[in-house]
């Protein structure tokens, strides 16, 4: 982060699974990343016809 500030960076974002046990989301938010924006996404396996 230091380098990125010194390049002329004002922020840093990444994109987490809040789902995910790891734990990632509140390693960030105690590393000072806050939340600026949430998205569903959705998934269905579509199975191959028979024959």
């Amino acid at each position: 982060m230091k380098r990125y500030r010194a390049a002329g960076m004002d922020n840093a974002g990444l994109g987490v699974d809040t789902e995910n046990p790891s734990g990632a989301l509140g390693l960030y938010e105690r590393m000072g990343y806050v939340p600026t924006q949430r998205s569903i996404v959705f998934d269905l396996p579509i199975e191959a016809p028979e024959g």
